[in-house]
């Protein structure tokens, strides 16, 4: 089933806090083997968004401080922190003679008509141009994910809305886990990774409640693969790796593979 991947046309890429920041620093590998890749898989006719968090990590990291929960605080940590994101990926991609482009967007661009038909425009436009966008909820102003109450679950649902209003056959989401598992394999060394999942249902009744896949981490994945599958598209959760795009390219079985069975 994996090697129709390699069909895809339009691809969206998210990448978590847990993948970008590693031991609260930035994952500069992370991003430059991502910048090479799609570069040059963009030059070969593919089309890829960046859906990316880590804008308050990198706001943290830059001021020296410690996390805290004050909502003001991670506005602020998150106006420092999105300027470096993007200069980062910038460096990263111009390596490759790639341009990129930022989007920021609140949960209401997709409520209001004209403010999602504007959206599509500029992401339809920058696809002529030839230029990846980067895209991140607007945390300096938006309050819903801070507040955790209607928010895009650490981008995992801003993804699949993105994906949805992209038209894209492939949605990656990059995380610090390799997978869906049938248990916390942290704690259970029988636990099985899923490598190809159709049964959503099943999959969110599975990681209810663990505190290793979490409500607010893989069951928003979980959401971000049915919304995906109910417009035709396929979601893969994995780790990071070199050569990650063409390994899931070629076939190869990397992470959890989401699909809709005929």
């Amino acid at each position: 089933m994996r090697s129709d991947l390699s069909n895809a046309k339009r691809i969206v890429v998210k990448i978590g806090t847990n993948a970008l920041m590693k031991n609260n620093k930035l994952n500069r590998n992370l991003m430059k083997q991502l910048a090479e890749e799609i570069s040059s898989h963009r030059r070969q006719g593919k089309q890829f968004v960046i859906v990316s968090s880590g804008a308050i990590g990198l706001g943290l990291e830059k001021l020296g401080l410690n996390k805290t929960d004050a909502l003001p605080f991670q506005q602020a940590t998150a106006s420092v922190g999105q300027s470096i994101l993007m200069r980062e990926y910038s460096k990263a991609f111009d390596r490759y003679n790639q341009v990129v482009a930022q989007i920021l967007l609140t949960h209401d661009v997709f409520l209001d008509r004209i403010q999602l038909t504007t959206f599509k425009n500029t992401l339809n436009k920058l696809m002529e141009l030839n230029v990846v966008p980067i895209i991140n909820e607007n945390d300096s102003i938006a309050v819903e994910e801070l507040e955790t109450e209607k928010g895009f679950s650490d981008n995992d649902e801003l993804a699949a809305m993105v994906a949805e209003n992209f038209n894209a056959d492939l949605l990656i989401i990059i995380t610090n886990v390799d997978g869906l598992y049938t248990d916390n394999p942290q704690t259970n060394s029988n636990a099985q990774k899923l490598s190809e999942i159709t049964d959503l249902k099943k999959a969110r009744e599975m990681v209810s409640g663990k505190s290793f896949l979490g409500s607010g981490g893989f069951l928003s994945k979980i959401d971000a693969a049915e919304k995906m599958s109910k417009i035709g598209a396929k979601t893969v959760i994995c780790s990071h790796r070199k050569s990650l795009l063409k390994s899931l390219f070629s076939g190869e079985v990397i992470g959890s593979y989401f699909f809709k069975s005929n």
